[in-house]
């Protein structure tokens, strides 16, 4: 009876935690561009040549975000998304291809972004992918926008 009682509101999202994204094209420079652009929008970001480096990052690092091309040797990105999302169900997949007439075969998806994309769209488009990831994992309320939500949650501390 005589402890007091401290109520703190703990934040949707861990402060300091860096959106992690993977990207996948056999195209240097698209990789080399893509990670620019993304890293300038504040991601972390990683890069593979393939599928096979696609699962070996996957297996070391948690990625909110995979966008992938759809046509590559080796494993295309149909194949890349489906072992993917086996190793790591709460990651969000995003494709982008130059050939989105393709897009009609592949497993659930975020978005597709064509080539040339463009940086705005891109960049949007990884944050909304980032966001439902957050989402699945807790760390973000659903809540509408301009809906009130005071607490998402309370932390009771016993002193």
């Amino acid at each position: 009876m005589g402890s007091a009682l401290k109520i703190r509101r703990a934040p949707a999202v861990p402060k300091g935690v860096k959106p992690t994204i993977l990207f996948v094209d056999d195209e240097s420079d698209v990789r080399r561009v893509f990670a620019r652009i993304m890293s300038e929008a504040g991601f972390d970001v990683d890069v593979a040549a393939s599928a096979r480096e696609a699962l070996s990052c996957v297996s070391e690092k948690q990625y909110s975000v995979v966008a992938t091309d759809l046509r590559m040797p080796e494993t295309d990105g149909v194949e890349l998304i489906a072992r993917l999302k086996a190793m790591s169900s709460d990651t969000v997949f995003l494709v982008v291809t130059g050939a989105p007439d393709d897009v009609n075969v592949v497993p659930p998806i975020h978005a597709v972004i064509e080539k040339p994309w463009k940086n705005k769209y891109l960049v949007e488009q990884v944050g909304k992918a980032h966001e439902l990831f957050e989402r699945r994992r807790g760390r973000v309320s659903s809540t509408p926008p301009g809906a009130r939500q005071d607490v998402h949650l309370v932390l009771i501390e016993d002193s």
